[in-house]
């Protein structure tokens, strides 16, 4: 008892969707009960101030207090209050857009000094071919150490290892966010990650 939950919502009517409406129908749900649209946590949609309240309350939260976010898509949620969060991807479509790491991924599990400088490049490359920005490939990289780690859950040092390497890739993402170039920034991290930390 005593925790809050709280649910942003925005006042714009919602135009259901065929298969959304088929779906309330098979639960015998009225959608007239549901005036609003859930829309984006963004600065587009909600005042500053309102978003860096929130910013705030998630670095200290409050006693018996938990933010449980959920959307479509990470980008309908500032990076800010991603990169403070442990995300999870539930089951269904894939993003068209989506990064898929796996591949470049099959050293991760035995990374010596050389792999680690071999990854860091092949990851560069991959951003590069791909024109997408680090801090997108590292946030896919941190859905990929969550994948591994549900997979192996009964592994309880490989579930170590890998909690090390997602606190290594928080960190991280805030180097890319300095502007510091992608080499050191993949070098450092895989080069701590062979090290174990």
């Amino acid at each position: 008892d005593n925790y809050r939950f709280f649910i942003f919502f925005s006042s714009k009517p919602y135009q259901y969707k065929e298969n959304e409406l088929e779906f309330f129908d098979k639960l015998n749900y009225d959608t007239k009960k549901i005036d609003y649209s859930i829309e984006p946590l963004t600065y587009q949609t909600f005042h500053t101030t309102t978003l860096n309240a929130l910013l705030k309350s998630i670095e200290e939260p409050p006693e018996k207090t938990v933010f449980v976010f959920l959307t479509k898509s990470r980008e309908n949620i500032l990076p800010t209050i991603v990169s403070r969060c442990q995300t999870f991807k539930l089951g269904g479509e894939k993003e068209k857009n989506s990064i898929d790491i796996s591949s470049l991924m099959e050293d991760y599990y035995n990374l010596d000094y050389k792999k680690a400088i071999n990854l860091s490049l092949s990851c560069q490359n991959y951003i590069k071919n791909n024109q997408i920005t680090a801090e997108d490939f590292l946030n896919s990289f941190l859905e990929f150490l969550l994948d591994v780690m549900l997979n192996n859950i009964d592994n309880i040092e490989l579930r170590l290892k890998i909690n090390n390497d997602i606190n290594l890739t928080k960190e991280t993402i805030s180097y890319s966010r300095a502007n510091i170039n992608d080499k050191n920034v993949f070098d450092n991290l895989f080069l701590r990650i062979a090290r174990g930390g």
